[in-house]
């Protein structure tokens, strides 16, 4: 397997978020489907080099490759709300 690092991972109810240094997607992907393991369930994982959605954030590396967020909204988004 090519190098990787795991530099962060965390669970937030039935969503997981993990940020990996790689060398491509396809190692990501197959490094976290071999060691993360729920039984029953199956877990869909998703790589990007530039962006990824979690929850209602976006993550993302600006031009200093610096690690940055921004609030992310569904497309479909009308701002309203229940009271």
């Amino acid at each position: 397997m090519k190098f990787v690092t795991i530099s962060f991972y965390r669970r937030y109810i039935d969503d997981c978020l993990s940020l990996v240094y790689a060398k491509d997607e396809l190692s990501v992907k197959c490094l976290l489907e071999d060691l993360i393991i729920f039984n029953n369930y199956t877990i869909e994982w998703s790589a990007s080099d530039s962006y990824m959605t979690f929850l209602d954030m976006t993550l993302f590396f600006d031009k200093d490759k610096s690690l940055q967020w921004q609030l992310y909204r569904k497309p479909l988004n009308h701002f309203e709300h229940i009271p």
